[in-house]
């Protein structure tokens, strides 16, 4: 992903005149892939325009006004140089969306606790075998 992706306001949809539609709109998503990249997290396309149309929702931005295509979202990454990825097995199997909610969840949970003392539901086996 870019450096300047998160420093660009003006980065967004761009009208036949070459001026941004939405950029405020464009650069909340920038802000928010950005921080999930950084964080490690997986996103996929469905994620992204998700929370796109999500900040548009809450902005007052009418749905039909907004730009949603499969083209969008292709240039969209195209741009950001985010690439998609095929998840196999037991990752594949989990839907990206539950995950940003459980880890919401669990944050309050796990406060307090070192990071040595919070495990994977799979390794626990690794102590009682």
């Amino acid at each position: 992903m870019r450096d300047d992706l998160a420093q660009d306001p003006t980065l967004g949809h761009l009208t036949k005149a070459g001026t941004p539609l939405y950029p405020l709109l464009r650069q909340m998503l920038d802000l928010w892939v950005l921080g999930k990249l950084q964080a490690g997290l997986l996103i996929n396309g469905d994620i992204i325009q998700g929370r796109w149309t999500w900040f548009a929702t809450r902005s007052g931005i009418p749905l039909d006004k907004l730009p949603t295509s499969n083209g969008w979202l292709q240039s969209f990454t195209k741009r950001h140089q985010i690439t998609m990825q095929a998840r196999h097995g037991e990752a594949a199997s989990s839907s990206p969306i539950d995950i940003e909610n459980k880890q919401i969840q669990m944050k309050p949970l796990l406060e307090g606790w070192l990071l040595d003392d919070i495990y994977n539901e799979d390794e626990t086996g690794l102590f009682y075998g």
